[in-house]
């Protein structure tokens, strides 16, 4: 990704003389591979950028192009397994076998790949969403099973040819999404030119390849999940170290599989909200979640606001048409709810350079804002979610802890 990101740089730097077009298009495909990548979105080639595009990451597309048409938590409408896979509503029952090991690894492979899933069956569930019950058991053949994992290198039978541990690209596993054709479909492969390493500390001593995490990121994509703008979330495409009994979903990971396995609802439409087009950056070190209060810090972070003089509305619109695949009349009124949402995002702030005419371009130099929440907070409701008034501070107060997962 590295050699190709900077052909495309070169190549639209030797242009942008001829059309002036080419400089968009280089900023737009920059600011994209940044948000990625999770540096600063500023366009340019920086070092920080080269450098993240060395890191490990998923096979999966990240990049697309802007008139593809995409799911951000389900690719398709045949993401997710079929009916033959249920045993109950919204309860799945998949089987999993190893076909073919690694010798990089000496451990008991079958514990660990059943924690990898059960992390997924133990943690799916967020207390304001419909429940989903996932059983997960290892298959006796290759034949009965419902997701095949291997190790292989090169060229290995199908589509997706591995690039070996020396290459730019760092691709080190790809799935296969429910909705693919059989007998492919869920299967998890791994790049055995890799080393590969079943402890963090070793991983990221020696710089192998951690496993457990990997594992646990591509069982996202064989239960229909696309990749996550969060860098938080397990289906962030870049893979970290942490420890398997570390491991927590990210709530935008709990909406995902509850938008693919459940249907839509509006408290994971706010998290689509903020987790694609309201990005937040924290910062670590000001975060204490012992604390009895959470501290939001918003850096650096462009809000939407929709006016009669700008077209947000129609463009919150046509991305929940495009992206999200709603009706037209549904995809209205909630581009209206969002914007009521953003309104009040721009409030609760409390920004002193907040201006009615701010737009979707202006820069915030970021406000620290305290937020107290003793004990539990209570679910939130939606009965008056048309209401600009709704999204206030006691709405905030709630949603924004657990977006970022501070109780």
């Amino acid at each position: 990704i590295v050699f190709r990101t900077q052909k495309v740089f070169s190549f639209l730097s030797r242009t942008e003389g001829l059309l002036s077009d080419y400089r968009g298009a280089k900023k737009t495909f920059g600011r994209h591979l940044q948000e990625v990548v999770g540096v600063k979105p500023t366009g340019e080639l920086t070092p920080e950028t080269v450098e993240a595009t060395r890191r490990e990451r998923c096979a999966q597309k990240d990049t697309r192009r802007e008139s593809g048409r995409s799911k951000r938590f389900a690719l398709s409408g045949t993401s997710k397994w079929d009916k033959k896979h249920f045993t109950g509503l919204h309860e799945l029952t998949l089987k999993w076998f190893v076909s073919e090991y690694t010798n990089d690894i000496r451990i008991d492979f079958s514990s660990t790949i059943q924690k990898a899933f059960q992390l997924w069956a133990k943690q799916a569930n967020e207390r304001n969403l419909p429940k989903v019950t996932f059983h997960f058991e290892e298959a006796a053949s290759q034949d009965e099973a419902d997701i095949n994992i291997l190790w292989a290198e090169g060229a290995h039978g199908d589509q997706h040819e591995f690039d070996g541990a020396s290459a730019k690209k760092n691709i080190l596993a790809h799935t296969f999404f429910p909705g693919h054709s059989e007998p492919l479909n869920g299967d998890i492969h791994f790049d055995d030119a890799e080393t590969w390493e079943a402890d963090s500390v070793a991983a990221t001593n020696y710089d192998r390849r951690f496993f457990p995490y990997v594992l646990v990121h591509e069982i996202g994509h064989a239960l229909g999940l696309q990749h996550a703008k969060k860098q938080e979330a397990i289906m962030h495409p870049l893979y970290k170290n942490t420890p398997l009994d570390e491991l927590k979903l990210d709530l935008d990971d709990k909406c995902a599989i509850n938008w693919n396995y459940v249907g839509t609802s509006k408290y994971c439409l706010f998290v689509w909200l903020m987790s694609e087009i309201v990005p937040i950056h924290n910062n670590s070190d000001q975060m204490n979640v012992k604390l009895l209060f959470s501290v939001v810090y918003f850096s650096e972070t462009r809000i939407p606001r929709c006016l009669a003089s700008n077209d947000i509305q129609w463009q919150i619109e046509a991305r929940l048409q495009k992206f999200l695949h709603f009706p037209p009349v549904e995809s209205k009124t909630y581009s209206e709810v969002l914007c009521n949402f953003l309104l009040g995002l721009h409030a609760y702030r409390g920004s002193p350079d907040y201006v009615s005419s701010d737009s979707l371009e202006k820069e915030f130099n970021g406000v620290m804002k305290e937020v107290s929440f003793p004990g539990k907070t209570a679910s939130l409701g939606f009965q008056h979610f048309s209401d600009p008034s709704y999204f206030n501070e006691r709405f905030f107060n709630k949603f924004l802890p657990e977006y970022l997962q501070l109780q």
